[in-house]
């Protein structure tokens, strides 16, 4: 397991701030505020959506000349987001986002349409996360590395898998999957077994790992927050002055 010299400074590289807001000056707000090197915007939390698109631009601009890394998520209800239109309003949606600028959007690897949105984001020059969130357990080690090969061999940049821990053991499984695709896949646990992995998976390979905002809400159980986790990997001695 690798750990991080430089302290807090350095430690804020391998983390991502889940930015939620139900308004786009909010969300302006939190991104602006939180010290990581990386945000996501989550943008199904937002009201008026097709209107807050369009203000979504300067969002994206201000967050990058900050000097941050900036993800944009539309995450849809059956994978614990907000979203609730059509797969084929959803691939325009992402588009239109990606007009924004952004570093990388993230795309679920069960969108019926990702392999067309996958292709227009190559020629914008956007970076795709296909994610996957499973929220009944925690498949086998081989179901997931095929999960992975397929989703890299699509196109992605980066591959999410999230699971849910049913037990502490579970947390191997997904830790063992950041190991073995090192610096290609974020890979942890839901649930309260699965605040080690959430922990622990930039350590052992995950080109980092998410927490909440500290003004903000968590968006899954076992999500901790941005100060949070860096005491705890203080306290674990995981970062190293």
């Amino acid at each position: 397991m690798e750990r991080v010299r430089g302290g807090s400074f350095k430690a804020l590289e391998l983390l991502c701030t889940v930015v939620t807001a139900d308004n786009i000056e909010d969300m302006l707000k939190l991104a602006e505020t939180t010290p990581t090197a990386i945000v996501e915007l989550r943008v199904d939390y937002l009201n008026k959506l097709d209107e807050s698109l369009a203000k979504l631009g300067y969002v994206v601009k201000r967050v990058r000349e900050s000097g941050k890394t900036v993800i944009i998520t539309v995450r849809s209800r059956e994978e614990g987001g907000l979203y609730e239109g059509s797969e084929s309003r959803k691939a325009r949606l992402i588009l239109e986002i990606a007009e924004s600028e952004p570093h990388a959007v993230d795309i679920e690897i069960r969108h019926g349409l990702v392999s067309g949105v996958l292709q227009e984001l190559k020629k914008r020059n956007t970076k795709a996360i296909l994610s996957h969130h499973d929220f009944t357990g925690t498949p086998s080690a081989s179901t997931l590395d095929r999960m992975v090969e397929r989703a890299l061999k699509a196109g992605g940049d980066i591959v999410k898998v999230v699971t849910t821990a049913r037990s502490p053991a579970d947390n191997r499984v997904t830790l063992g999957i950041c190991n073995r695709w090192k610096r290609k896949v974020v890979s942890f646990c839901m649930g309260k077994y699965g605040i080690p992995s959430r922990l622990l998976a930039p350590f052992y390979g995950a080109p980092f790992t998410y927490a909440r905002h500290d003004m903000g809400v968590p968006t899954a159980e076992g999500q901790l927050s941005v100060s949070e986790t860096l005491l705890l990997w203080k306290k674990m001695g995981l970062i190293q002055p």
